[in-house]
């Protein structure tokens, strides 16, 4: 990877830089945190006799889906002309900041 040092305001850039990590890592353990507590809220409904658990204002509400998908790699192994055809290839950017 090459190195870009030419970078003008190099210093306001690289507090930026710090200042999205310590967000993005402040948003993650917020994600982690509500994950958590929904997983317990989910074990509480599902306990429960009804659907719904209405509690004040607010309420739970826990169903079951089923879904329904295809095996991409075995469908390209079984038939690779046919999946070659249905393939489309789309162009997208990523961002990687350390």
């Amino acid at each position: 990877m090459a190195k870009n040092t030419n970078i003008p305001d190099a210093k306001a850039l690289e507090a930026r830089i710090e200042e999205y990590l310590e967000l993005k890592a402040q948003a993650d353990a917020f994600t982690k945190q509500a994950d958590i507590i929904k997983e317990e809220l989910k074990k509480i409904a599902e306990a429960t006799t009804a659907q719904t658990v209405v509690v004040g204002t607010h309420s739970i509400t826990v169903t079951q889906a089923t879904r329904e998908s295809i095996n991409t790699k075995e469908f390209k192994e079984a038939h690779p002309r046919l999946a070659a055809k249905f393939t489309k290839q789309t162009t997208y950017s990523t961002v990687r900041i350390k």
